[in-house]
């Protein structure tokens, strides 16, 4: 097969790599329009699950990851001038540009065509020469949008401001920041990812982005290549207290808008989305680079596995599309989660933290018990004293002036219609029933 590669990110690199050792005889040709060590962000972060796929799919690379990475089990989370911990969550973590490096040599070595500073073909172009046509050119790629016909892209802008930063101060944890101001609250998605820095993610809502005054400084006229320093000097000032003396640390940086990228088709002929061009998850989940990784590594198995390219990109999709689904559905709820955390911001920093914690709904009261047994144990006793090991589920709970049993509430199933409104003889038995099942409370619908 002659196979073409546009983007030079981790999702195109480590599909060249991946197809290339699984079929030595093809010719795969990648395009980057950056030179090699042109990157954004810093740290990128990976579940242990990702890494056992990883390790079994090529030993050499994960070999070389895994001699850069730094590894934790905590979570602090930094909120109402406390630290609270919560540990046994298994993640590490390694700077952008070293995985780029790594998957580049990996690259270079199995004898993929590599061609950075150089734009792509056309796509049109690309897909009548070659077999099969790879779009991993990222969460604006001009390849889904050309064939937007087919692909049927829906680009979600959430309202949030974020820059993304980097910091010499080397967290001991991955680290949620969350501070309140008198124009709103600041949120830090903070993480360590080598031996001397920390990635440092600063997030506000539309309108506290705004009183803050850093619409004002991201309108002035910045040069070109040093990007929006006013507002990295505000966001060291208004967070120094967390940064210990540290300095924050930029590239070119800017406000952004997180866009969450979905399409209906991933493949159209010989062309396929790969990473974000095909689908992003919000970064409050650490599962950007994780995807994609899963994606090439899904792709180069599907057309190893397949008589032919057709049947290897429907068998690519068909495998790929439910977990990301699912991992989009976790982010969704991370981050909307995240643009109201003014609801939250008034609790107690122990149920705040559990909260946060659980807010993607991936983990919950009982998986977070399994990780850390004392964390949970502290949370029951601050929200209810005196009740030692009852979630709060089963806790009572007064609703005006009815007392409930527990805070379940189940809907009874509409078997019945009500005259003019009011309940009968058969809906009064059927509520009742639903009320001596066990839940507090029995929702007439």
């Amino acid at each position: 097969m002659h196979v073409a590669v546009i983007g030079g990110g981790p999702a195109g690199l480590y599909f060249a790599a991946l197809a290339k050792r699984l079929s030595p005889q093809w010719e795969i040709t990648l395009w980057e329009r950056n030179a090699p060590d042109d990157t954004f962000g810093y740290g990128v972060v990976f579940s242990d699950e990702t890494l056992e796929g990883i390790a079994d799919a090529d030993p050499e690379v994960f070999a070389a990851m895994s001699a850069e990475f730094a590894r934790w089990s905590d979570i602090d989370i930094r909120y109402g001038g406390r630290t609270v911990t919560s540990g046994g969550h298994g993640f590490a973590a390694m700077g952008r540009k070293r995985l780029l490096r790594i998957l580049q040599q990996r690259c270079a070595a199995l004898g993929v065509d590599l061609r950075h500073r150089a734009q792509a073909p056309p796509v049109a172009e690309l897909a009548a020469n070659y077999d099969l046509v790879v779009a991993a050119d990222g969460v604006h790629s001009t390849v889904r949008e050309q064939y937007a016909d087919s692909f049927r892209p829906q680009l979600d802008v959430r309202g949030c401001r974020y820059m993304w930063l980097a910091t010499d101060k080397v967290f001991e944890a991955f680290t949620f920041i969350v501070d309140r101001h008198d124009f709103g609250t600041v949120q830090v998605h903070a993480y360590p990812y080598d031996a001397t820095r920390s990635t440092f993610i600063v997030e506000l809502a539309e309108d506290a982005w705004r009183r803050a005054g850093f619409e004002k400084l991201a309108a002035r006229d910045h040069p070109r290549d040093t990007g929006d320093q006013d507002s990295v000097r505000l966001c060291g000032q208004l967070l120094g207290g967390h940064l210990d003396g540290h300095r924050l640390i930029a590239d070119n940086p800017r406000w952004l808008r997180f866009t969450t990228v979905a399409n209906a088709r991933w493949r159209h002929g010989n062309v396929v989305l790969l990473g974000d061009a095909a689908h992003t998850a919000h970064f409050s989940i650490g599962s950007g680079t994780k995807l994609a990784m899963e994606d090439a590594l899904a792709l180069a198995a599907a057309l190893h596995e397949h008589p032919t390219a057709a049947e290897a990109l429907a068998g690519y999709e068909s495998e790929r599309r439910p977990v990301v689904r699912s991992t989009q559905r976790a982010a969704q709820a991370s981050l909307e989660w995240f643009e109201t955390i003014g609801r939250s911001t008034g609790q107690p920093p122990e149920q705040f933290a559990f909260n946060l914690l659980t807010r993607s709904r991936r983990v919950g009261y009982d998986s977070l018990r399994l990780r850390d047994r004392e964390f949970t144990d502290r949370t029951d006793a601050g929200f209810a004293p005196g009740a030692p090991g009852v979630p709060p589920m089963f806790r009572p709970y007064r609703l005006g002036g009815l007392p409930l049993r527990n805070r379940v509430v189940v809907p009874p199933m509409a078997v019945y219609g009500a005259a003019d409104g009011l309940p009968g003889a058969f809906e009064q038995l059927h509520l009742t029933t639903h009320a001596l099942g066990g839940p507090g409370w029995c929702s007439p619908g």
